[in-house]
């Protein structure tokens, strides 16, 4: 069984997101607070959540959708602004 480290490395590698990316994804903004904290993770500095593995999971679904999930924006009420777009 993986640890959840490793997983979520596996699960960021398999969608081909950058830091940039998921940190749009994990506080719907990309800041440099945001990108450090995964590059933590990713590092196994900081520990890796059942909630962060929860995530990527629902978006690892959405990626094997077809959904182009590296290209996410949020509104101001921290909805998806507009529709995902399928991968090309």
């Amino acid at each position: 069984m993986k640890n959840k480290t490793e997983l979520f490395n596996e699960l960021i590698l398999k969608m081909e997101l950058t830091q940039s990316q998921l940190a749009r994804w994990m506080s719907q903004e990309n800041t440099k607070s945001a990108r450090e904290s995964i590059r933590k993770k990713l590092k196994g500095i900081n520990g890796v959540t059942k909630t962060d593995i929860g995530l990527l999971r629902a978006v690892e679904y959405l990626y094997d959708l077809g959904y182009d999930v590296a290209n996410v924006e949020f509104n101001e009420n921290l909805g998806i602004s507009s529709p995902l777009k399928l991968r090309k």
